[in-house]
């Protein structure tokens, strides 16, 4: 709803700055979502009047916009004959039909979509659609299915077979990675702290942290016990051609994003030399009152928060 409130039309998304944007969408994730919406929106503002396009080719075009969603918008808005595919979808069919191949495979794509469009010659698309995808997310759910309740019960291969949980077949998970990693809270004489700002083709790129380095080699359970946190961080500010001091272990933050785990050590830095009239590439020297407007990834909110507690102590 704040979103919705904030941002009503394509035409205030165009309008609002991406920093804006991506303010909104703090906390939701997967921020190049955000970005592309943004992109998507100013293309529809300047050449569709605001409007989404009316064709499958054109909707391909805006930043963001793939296979699926196009599909969804071609057949629930316009109730033209475009598949819309999505992981309920795959999920069913898989189990339904009993197919043993991966729903990343071409020929598992080909296949159900042939389907698909078999079905809706004699029904309507956007019912189809929405039908399979609130089937796949009600009934044939990822974990504990409803059998017993699916009125296709006596028709699924997979139930018949006993191998409803083998279906869809499923690649490995990618193992999670765990990272060490320390961060420096740096004020001037102002009180302006010090923040980066990551690069858009970064992972959570565009958005804003404490400077912080990562810690290598260091992955077992008791590894932080022997870091060098502090000389770690000096090191890394001496690289970015800052001089600084690193003082007392403020807090322990934990957060997490793709398949990163990351344990970060935040300690209370100073200048060991008057600080810099010009700052490295990415860097800032930003007001708290500016610091509400901008967008952190969670390691970097836990952090503030931690903050503004220990000032309103």
């Amino acid at each position: 709803m704040r979103w919705i409130r904030r941002f009503p039309s394509i035409r205030h998304v165009a309008a609002a700055s991406e920093e804006e944007i991506l303010k909104y969408w703090e906390g939701l994730g997967y921020y190049r979502r955000a970005r592309n919406l943004k992109a998507a929106a100013e293309k529809m503002a300047a050449l569709w009047d605001g409007e989404l396009p009316q064709t499958r080719k054109e909707l391909l075009e805006l930043p963001g916009v793939g296979e699926y969603t196009a599909g969804a918008i071609g057949s629930i808005a316009w109730n033209r004959r475009l598949p819309a595919i999505d992981a309920n979808v795959e999920r069913f069919f898989a189990r339904y039909l009993d197919w043993d191949l991966s729903p990343k495979a071409r020929d598992f794509r080909r296949a159900l979509e042939s389907i698909i469009l078999e079905i809706m010659n004699e029904h309507s698309p956007r019912e189809v659609t929405q039908a399979l995808m609130e089937f796949g997310a009600l009934c044939c759910t990822p974990v504990r299915p409803k059998c017993e309740e699916c009125p296709l019960q006596d028709r699924c291969l997979a139930r018949l077979r006993g191998v409803v949980s083998l279906r869809p077949r499923q690649k490995e998970k990618p193992l999670p990675v765990r990272r060490l990693m320390a961060a420096g809270v740096l004020q001037d004489f102002r009180g302006r702290c010090l923040l980066y700002h990551r690069p858009e083709e970064d992972l959570l790129g565009g958005l804003w942290e404490f400077p912080q380095v990562e810690i290598f080699g260091k992955t077992g359970k008791n590894a932080d016990e022997k870091v060098d946190f502090r000389g770690a961080l000096e090191e890394f500010f001496r690289e970015c051609g800052c001089m600084v001091t690193a003082g007392e272990k403020l807090c322990t933050v934990r957060h997490s994003f793709t398949v990163n785990r990351v344990l970060l050590e935040v300690y209370q830095c100073f200048w060991a030399q008057a600080s810099p009239l010009e700052l490295p590439e990415g860097f800032a020297l930003v007001s708290p009152s500016r610091m509400k407007e901008l967008s952190f990834h969670a390691g970097g909110r836990k952090i503030l928060e931690y903050l503004r507690t220990r000032e309103g102590a």
